[in-house]
Parts: C-alpha cells; sequence; structure tokens
C-alpha cells in the first residue's frame, strides 16, 4: 500500500495511507508506484483501467500534498489550464477528483486529497543528458522551437506561462 505525507502552512498533517485504485464518476485508476515528489504532489505512475484487474492505458495520477487553501487554489488552477490545453506540446488531461485517506496513526483522522489524472511523460531533458550525453546544436535547437511552440500556444489559450 502506498501512502502520501501531507502538510497544511507548513505544518505536518502525517502519512496518509492511500488506496490501491481512485475512482472518478468515468473511471478507474490503479496506483502503481510514486514516479516523482515535489513539495506539493506527489505523481505516480498508474493506469487508467476499465475495471478492477484489468490492465489499461498508462497514466500518471498527480496528488496534493499541500492541503492550505493557497495551494489548493493553484492546483484547482493548474487543472483548469490543463483540461483547456490541446497540444502535442502539453500532458493530455484525464480526469480530475478528491480521494479520502485514512491517517496511519490515528484511523478516525481522515483527509479528502484532490488528484488530476493526466497523460504520462516521458524522460525530461536532464534526465535524457544524464543517460545519453550532451545535446548536439541541431538537438538544441528542436528543444528551442518545441517551448516556443508550447508557450505560443498557451499565449493562443489566453493563459501567460510564469
Amino acid at each position: 500500500m502506498s501512502y502520501i505525507e501531507l502538510s497544511n502552512a507548513g505544518r505536518s498533517l502525517g502519512r496518509y495511507d492511500l488506496p490501491d485504485y481512485i475512482r472518478s464518476a468515468s473511471a478507474i485508476y490503479k496506483l502503481n508506484f510514486a514516479a516523482l515528489g515535489g513539495g506539493n504532489g506527489v505523481v505516480f505512475n498508474s493506469n487508467k483501467m476499465a475495471g478492477i484487474g484489468a490492465t489499461g492505458e498508462p497514466c500518471a495520477i498527480k496528488l496534493l500534498r499541500q492541503q492550505g487553501p493557497a495551494r489548493l487554489d493553484r492546483f484547482n488552477n493548474e487543472i483548469r489550464v490543463l483540461k483547456a490545453l490541446s497540444s502535442p506540446y502539453a500532458a493530455k488531461y484525464h480526469d480530475d477528483g478528491s480521494v479520502q485517506v485514512a491517517s496511519q496513526n490515528d484511523a478516525n483522522a481522515k483527509q479528502d486529497v484532490r488528484w488530476l489524472a493526466m497523460e504520462l511523460g516521458g524522460a525530461n531533458m536532464r534526465q535524457h543528458v544524464e543517460r545519453e550525453g550532451p545535446l548536439d546544436l541541431k538537438s538544441i535547437k528542436r528543444a528551442a522551437a518545441d517551448i516556443c511552440q508550447a508557450v505560443a500556444h498557451l499565449h493562443a489559450a489566453g493563459f501567460i506561462h510564469r
């Protein structure tokens, strides 16, 4: 069983057990393993299932660690932006919702945690360079052009990337 460490305004709320499956109105998602983690959230390698026990399409499930109102607002804005985009330069939105989790220290302590299901990405540029070595000039120019296309798509959709 997986867990998530929650906090609010810099104060730890403790560890909370995550279910093996997260359900929404339209799909079931199997949490496989934590792939990435940061201060705001943790991303799980997951599968979008047709039903319990089925192997499904790979996806990422991002769960919000920070439970404060400002972080929740930022997460909800991320969901809103992702829903509005349709581009090869942005992860594809699948679903979102909340899941109730129980504290490992107090079975009566429960928290609702926001989550977002999206396309599972591949290696990032740092990982690619660590694995393959420095990029050649042609690859750098292509990456820069792709980044410009991504920002142009954001701007065309009415968003400004900070």
